[in-house]
């Protein structure tokens, strides 16, 4: 199979940058580059597992705390400028009694960050400076691509193209109820350090209990339970709609990928002009931000 010559665009000048996933790592990155002048291009292959797609970019305090100010600060800041940061009201049941208490969320709406512009190809090849790609369909168009910098934000497929980068996958599943759009979200214990939560994401009523467990080990029976438990506190957010249980729930799985050792994220230069941005379990959309705030202050 031919192979088209190198060059940032075929017979044109060299990209600034490429980055390899589109996901929320990968789509924050590139919008915070390009606000800073550089061409970006974006390569991802649609993989159908993406941690990304089940995401609800919800970022609670007490959740994100601990990671520190010089993490949450300039992330919410980077997120504020490129989305817009909004606060959303959740009545959150506290204790035994199930009493609800008002609280505040910060929310990013994923379709808006997820929209950024993504070709479709599948990276084959990568050495610092250059990214081989193949194109979809069975007549498969091959072409070297050349950058100043590749930055690889392609979650728990990040290993695959970087092998010295260790990550575990980690699955979850969310459900979405499209079309209903509570005013107010929910959030309720229902283990320790386990929680339900339920809100209007933009695109319906979404529905996640924080489940997240080795891949391998997911099978029909946790499907069964995690879909059972957030199908009935999804009912109970429409019950107070003043709605019948709806049965037009789709299933949302994915997988997050985790580095230990790593806060709150996954970012290493791996190589001259070659780095890696990943790892940002469930804090991933601030993590994001962070990784793609200090990225643009280095490459600038």
């Amino acid at each position: 199979m031919p192979l088209e010559p190198w060059g940032g665009r075929l017979g044109g000048e060299m990209t600034d940058t490429i980055i390899i996933g589109g996901g929320l790592f990968g789509q924050i990155t590139a919008a915070a580059l390009r606000a800073e002048g550089q061409e970006v291009r974006v390569f991802d292959n649609r993989e159908p597992m993406a941690g990304s797609g089940p995401a609800a970019c919800l970022m609670k305090p007490s959740w994100f705390s601990a990671l520190g100010k010089e993490v949450y600060e300039p992330s919410l800041a980077l997120l504020d400028r490129l989305y817009g940061v909004h606060d959303l009201p959740f009545d959150v049941s506290v204790g035994k009694t199930g009493k609800l208490a008002a609280t505040t969320v910060h929310w990013c709406n994923p379709a808006n960050i997820l929209a950024g512009p993504t070709e479709q190809w599948t990276v084959t090849g990568l050495e610092p400076g250059r990214v081989t790609i193949s194109g979809p369909g069975v007549a498969r168009s091959v072409q070297m691509v050349e950058a100043r910098n590749i930055i690889v934000a392609a979650g728990i497929w990040t290993e695959r193209l970087l092998r010295q980068v260790a990550q575990q996958g980690q699955r979850g599943m969310a459900l979405l109820f499209p079309e209903l759009h509570p005013e107010r979200g929910r959030i309720k214990v229902w283990a320790p350090y386990r929680q339900l939560v339920g809100f209007d994401r933009g695109d319906g009523l979404w529905v996640g209990d924080g489940t997240a467990i080795k891949a391998e080990n997911w099978d029909d029976e946790r499907t069964r339970q995690v879909y059972n438990r957030e199908r009935q506190f999804g009912d109970q957010v429409m019950g107070t709609l003043g709605l019948a249980p709806n049965d037009g729930a789709r299933l949302l799985h994915g997988i997050r990928p985790y580095a230990k050792g790593h806060k709150p994220c996954l970012l290493e230069q791996v190589a001259p002009g070659l780095w890696a941005a990943s790892g940002g379990a469930k804090n991933g959309t601030l993590a994001a931000g962070w990784a793609a705030h200090t990225l643009a202050r280095r490459l600038s």
